[in-house]
């Protein structure tokens, strides 16, 4: 419950910095996976890995959208740069 509790709260007071809020989600994430473990049951193992492979996925979705976007924003601010000089 702790995981949980810190990384919503924790995502929560992040404003600009994405990677971090990406970074509080996975403990949040971790809690929700723990849940699985807990229940100690076939469904509940079947649940946790379904859940991680479907995050595993979007994270690294996530990550690459938001690399494909630094870069091409210093892409455009080295155009605008140049164009200047």
């Amino acid at each position: 419950m702790a995981s949980m509790i810190l990384g919503t709260f924790g995502a929560m007071m992040q404003k600009l910095d994405l990677k971090r809020l990406l970074a509080y989600s996975a403990i949040a994430n971790g809690g929700y996976m723990l849940l699985g473990i807990g229940s100690s049951n076939l469904e509940g193992i079947q649940g946790l890995l379904l859940y991680a492979i479907v995050y595993v996925v979007m994270t690294f979705n996530a990550f690459a959208t938001i690399l494909t976007l630094r870069s091409t924003k210093s892409v455009a601010e080295q155009a605008d740069l140049t164009t200047y000089q």
